[in-house]
Parts: C-alpha cells; structure tokens; sequence
C-alpha cells in the first residue's frame, strides 16, 4: 500500500514538473519580451519550487543580460534561462573509487 501511494505521489510530482516547464516553454515563445513575460516567468519559477529567492533572481538576472545583450525575443530567452539555471546549481562531488 505505501509503495502505491508513493507511486502516485511521484506521478503526481512529475506531472506538475512538466505542466509547470511546459507552461515556461509558451511564455518563452516567439514573441516580444513584455512586464508580464518577466511576471509569469517569475510565477512559474515559483510554481516550480525553485524557493523564492531564486525564482526573484532569476528573472533579474536574465533581466540584466537581456538589456546588456539587446535581446528582445522571448525565444531568446530559453537559452539564457538553460544557462542561468545551470549556473545556480552546485558542482557535483567527485566521486573517488578505490580498488580492494
């Protein structure tokens, strides 16, 4: 029983992942960067639980660069946001195998 409820739960969570990216992906469409594309890029980074923090920075951040960069194209933006998020994670540790 706790092995089908932890199905669900994971279904569910990987359900609203790709809703919530998918959504992304339409803001970052090919239109013109408005107010409201930073506003609901900022609202779905918040539905993705990236923490507020992030998902406040972000958008300032890509913000900043498209200004220095003269981006206007919402589709431009997909490429920053890969990049900027990437940026914002911790390297991984390095794995150090030893042989017995």
């Amino acid at each position: 029983m706790a092995e089908n409820m932890f199905s669900r739960w994971k279904e569910g969570l990987a359900r609203t992942s790709k809703a919530t990216f998918g959504r992304i992906a339409t803001v970052l469409g090919a239109t013109e960067i408005t107010e409201e594309t930073w506003d609901e890029l900022e609202a779905l980074l918040i539905q993705a639980d990236m923490g507020v923090e992030t998902a406040l920075d972000v958008p300032d951040a890509l913000r900043r660069r498209a200004a220095a960069e003269g981006i206007t194209r919402t589709a431009d933006l997909r490429d920053l946001l890969r990049e900027e998020l990437r940026r914002r994670l911790d390297e991984p540790p390095v794995l150090a195998f030893t042989s017995r």
